[in-house]
């Protein structure tokens, strides 16, 4: 049943989607295009609101309604993905077993893999960018035979993305925690980002 609902509020938020970027179409015809971003999330909120109350709502999860249409609807008019996309291969003869994950901005789509396994490719991981100043900043961590392994990755709308891992045991971890050599600029931050853990040589 969960799941049932799950599907009919995308369905749902990908209607008013329509509905909102149909109306800014038309706003753009008579009055030109937003300068930026930022003024282009100001057009967007009052329409979103319009396009809510035409819909006479009044669930329980109209607020969660109503942000996961804004986030879509700046990504759909073309105004940037900054979410940040990768992956984690683990090249060790141990399971990495979560920890914990967090974002400081945007938002976890899912939940990290709880283990990614011995000589594994963990599945894509996705730190959504939210409605409000662009960007995601987000990490995860995993236990590694007692260490704790984080990675971070960051696709900001000011300033340089990142892409860091570090252990607790610093230079005395028995891993290599190998990270991409050039970081790309850019958004969204999806170019093939891998973090790779590796025995380190005895």
């Amino acid at each position: 049943m969960a799941h049932t609902t799950a599907v009919s509020n995308d369905e749902r938020v990908d209607a008013i989607v329509k509905k909102v970027s149909d109306s800014y179409n038309e706003h753009v015809k008579l009055h030109g295009k937003p300068a930026d971003r930022a003024a282009a999330r100001t057009l967007l909120a009052p329409l979103v609101d319009a396009a809510l109350q035409q819909e006479q709502s009044e669930e329980p999860d109209a607020d969660d309604v109503k942000t996961k249409v804004l986030d879509k609807s700046i990504v759909a008019l073309g105004w940037g993905d900054y979410g940040c996309y990768f992956y984690i291969e683990n090249v060790t003869d141990t399971t990495l077993e979560r920890e914990g994950w967090d974002a400081t901005w945007g938002e976890w789509v899912g939940e990290p893999p709880k283990f990614i396994s011995s000589n594994k490719m963990s599945p894509e991981m996705h730190i959504r960018d939210k409605w409000g100043p662009g960007g995601s900043d987000g990490w995860v961590k995993y236990d590694a035979r007692g260490e704790t392994l984080t990675f971070r990755v960051a696709c900001q709308e000011v300033g340089s993305n990142i892409v860091e891992a570090s252990s607790s045991a610093g230079k005395n971890s028995r891993f290599v925690l190998d990270v991409p050599a050039e970081i790309p600029g850019g958004h969204p931050l999806d170019d093939g980002i891998i973090f790779a853990v590796m025995n380190k040589p005895m």
